[in-house]
């Protein structure tokens, strides 16, 4: 695998250098790759998180055509996702 050359800035260079340097991380090329596999791990999260978000609108946009369903006043959304939100809180 060819070499890649990174330039962080000084934000990043203090998080890869912190763990390099008090021996959690042996070489900075791991810090890296473990931050980047984390970020790889959130997108797919994301991505999936979205996915469902699209099924889940899908399904309610289908269940509209069959006319099952409730019209909501445009002023009563924001309160109606509100209390959506405070059910689903753990």
């Amino acid at each position: 695998m060819p070499t890649l050359s990174i330039l962080p800035t000084a934000g990043p260079d203090s998080v890869i250098g912190e763990p390099v340097g008090a021996g959690q991380v042996y070489r900075v090329g791991a810090a890296v790759r473990d931050a980047l596999l984390k970020l790889r791990l959130r997108l797919q999260g994301e991505q999936l998180e979205l996915d469902l978000l699209r099924d889940q609108v899908d399904a309610g946009l289908d269940a509209l055509e069959r006319g099952v369903g409730a019209r909501v006043a445009p002023s009563d959304i924001h309160a109606i996702i509100a209390s959506l939100a405070d059910s689903a809180a753990p």
